[in-house]
């Protein structure tokens, strides 16, 4: 999905205008199986009702709503968190049961209380007369008509502004992931009768929250996260377990020992609030067993309630639900099944290759390397370049490959193209903010050396002053041809890997090891390279010669080479190199400090860092991923 495109998870809410047409009112959130938020006004709207009075949620009345999937669908209005009138969270649940909802991608929703000053925000909305429309505003803190709302201010010098088809529409934070829903906008008591201000008003996700009535007559606090939970697993589920498994951390019940391969990946990808024991209950509950094998969500149950039965008390209902589910799912002998699966996933320990424990310790192997990687092969066809996408996901002993997705693109489109695919994945939850910086490897062919993917805007035309991929992101390029073959431009094969030794046994920044190649005559720049030893060059990108001195690197079996415009790439070595001994940056940090001192000094994303370690076993992968 293009960032550009209105999420499939987000629908318009229908209504009849005064003269019997069709019009949209605003929009509705699906955040869970069959559960959607949106204003209580815009339901009054779709109603009939008067959307500034306060009333009950209508029993039994259906909402339309249109998906840009194509067709209709009913909700119904349901009495939880509803809100209504002035001064109230003007809060809307909707709820249906249609199968036709269960299998709509879900947005990943924020992780926090609230974001940071200033920070941008986005928001599709369905202006009258315009169908949809982007707007983009920065985040201003808790403020508006009631003491839920959060202020968003329309960017300086954006012609677009915030009207009433944006309510119950989904506000987001530039990485994607849903902060909350519009609610209404501030409009100036001067001029233009109606005209709306640069200020909005939102409801957060954090404010959607308040007490349901039981059948004894008592309130229970209710949150939207619990709505979330309970559409997926059902009321008496939740009120089972949750109590007793959301306190538990992943650091006092192991996911790694316990987990197969398969379902730490499906955690890794749908777990993005917490990292609790419920949590990642939620991330496996649909995950399906293999066969004839318990399901993964009730054998975490079973897991956590024998690791912790000794330790502190067990509420009864928590063994109940066990025994129900598994005599259900297992029949008489479930007792047996359950404990054999338990003892084989313990003895097998086949999750246990991931480096990073989920209380956030790290394996020393995993030291410089990203946890996730989103990789970009490109090679020349007829039409431009063939781009195959794929995610990477190190487990410990090497960097395990899923490709995603192939297309052609033209070479002046190849930067935007990896900018909306990457958003896109993090938005689909392939990897989340947990996992720690992503990286960008690109394997392009020598051609494209010149590629400047760090200055790239993120979600370019839904923010607007997007931030670009050098500050998100650890961006490292590698050369297609080297990789394919190591004797290219006729090169030794064995000084490359000799250098990537060298490299490995002397890993930081140094005067000894690092060229920057204009100090040098070009005539005696291979000279300078006969010395082994030298496993990083600076290279001129604006130097005249400078395609000529790449190959000579190339030619030489230099590992890593940093290139872009003189002025910024002699500031970057010279601060490596005047480094105190106890300070000094490994090559393998290299792109992490690039990517640090991206945000502070834009003259940084011009810089490409190009790093080919010999025997790289998942770019030799990566050569042949489109073929996966």
């Amino acid at each position: 999905m293009s960032p550009m495109e209105p999420p499939p998870w987000q629908f318009q809410v229908l209504g009849t205008s005064p003269y019997g047409e069709e019009r949209v009112l605003g929009g509705a959130v699906l955040l869970g199986s069959g559960l959607a938020v949106t204003c209580a006004h815009v339901v009054a709207g779709a109603l009939g009702h008067p959307r500034e009075e306060r009333f009950d949620p209508p029993r039994d009345r259906r909402v339309r709503l249109r998906s840009i999937l194509g067709g209709e669908h009913e909700m119904s209005v349901s009495t939880d968190l509803w809100s209504s009138g002035p001064d109230s969270r003007d809060l809307a649940v909707l709820r249906s049961k249609a199968p036709d909802l269960a299998g709509v991608e879900l947005p990943m929703l924020f992780d926090g209380d609230e974001p940071l000053p200033r920070a941008p925000l986005s928001v599709l909305g369905y202006p009258e007369l315009t169908g949809s429309m982007w707007a983009s505003a920065v985040y201003r803190g808790r403020a508006g008509p009631s003491s839920w709302s959060s202020q968003a201010d329309i960017v300086p010098g954006s012609r677009v502004r915030i009207t009433e088809g944006y309510s119950g529409c989904a506000v987001r934070a530039e990485s994607g992931e849903v902060v909350g829903i519009m609610q209404q906008n501030h409009r100036y008591a001067w001029g233009v009768a109606g005209e709306p201000s640069d200020t909005a008003f939102f409801l957060p996700l954090t404010a959607m929250r308040g007490l349901r009535d039981t059948e004894d007559g008592d309130e229970v606090p209710v949150s939207i996260h619990r709505l979330i939970d309970e559409s997926m697993c059902g009321v008496d589920t939740y009120q089972c377990l949750h109590d007793f498994l959301d306190p538990v951390s992943l650091g006092e019940v192991s996911a790694e020992e316990f987990l197969t391969r398969r379902e730490l990946d499906r955690v890794r990808e749908r777990l993005h609030r917490d990292t609790s024991a419920w949590s990642l209950l939620m991330a496996l509950w649909e995950l399906l067993p293999r066969h004839g094998e318990p399901a993964p969500a009730l054998a975490w149950v079973h897991h956590v309630q024998r690791t912790l039965r000794h330790r502190r008390p067990v509420p009864p209902s928590v063994w109940s639900w066990i025994v129900r589910t598994a005599v259900r799912d297992l029949g008489p002998s479930w007792e047996e099944r359950l404990g054999g699966d338990r003892r084989r996933r313990l003895e097998s320990g086949e999750g246990r290759q991931s480096p990073m424990a989920w209380d956030g310790s790290q394996d020393a192997r995993a030291v410089n390397r990203p946890r996730v990687v989103a990789i970009f092969h490109l090679e020349q066809v007829a039409r431009g370049y063939r781009m195959t996408f794929g995610i990477a996901r190190w487990t410990g002993e090497g960097y395990e490959l899923r490709p995603q997705e192939s297309q052609v693109v033209s070479e002046e489109a190849i930067c935007d193209r990896i900018s909306a695919l990457v958003l896109a994945a993090r938005s689909r939850g392939l990897f989340t903010v947990q996992e720690g910086p992503v990286g960008l490897r690109l394997l392009i062919p020598r051609s494209l050396v010149n590629l400047r993917l760090g200055r790239t805007p993120v979600s370019r035309g839904v923010l607007a002053y997007p931030p670009r991929l050098a500050v998100n992101y650890e961006i490292v390029y590698h050369v297609s041809e080297r990789v394919r073959a190591a004797d290219y431009l006729d090169a030794d094969p064995s000084l490359w890997k000799r250098r990537s030794h060298h490299q490995s046994l002397a890993p930081q920044v140094r005067h000894r090891n690092v060229l920057m190649s204009w100090e040098v005559p070009l005539e005696e720049v291979a000279d300078r390279l006969g010395d082994e030893h030298v496993t990083v060059c600076a290279v001129d990108s604006d130097h005249q010669d400078h395609t000529h001195v790449f190959d000579a690197i190339l030619h030489q079996g230099v590992p890593t080479i940093v290139h872009g415009p003189q002025e910024a790439v002699r500031e970057l070595v010279e601060e490596l190199l005047l480094k105190e001994p106890e300070a000094r940056v490994d090559v393998g940090s290299l792109a992490g400090y690039l990517r640090e001192r991206s945000i502070l000094r834009a003259d940084t994303r011009d810089i490409s860092l190009i790093n080919d370690g010999y025997g790289d076993d998942l770019l030799e992968r990566v050569l042949s991923m489109g073929e996966l």
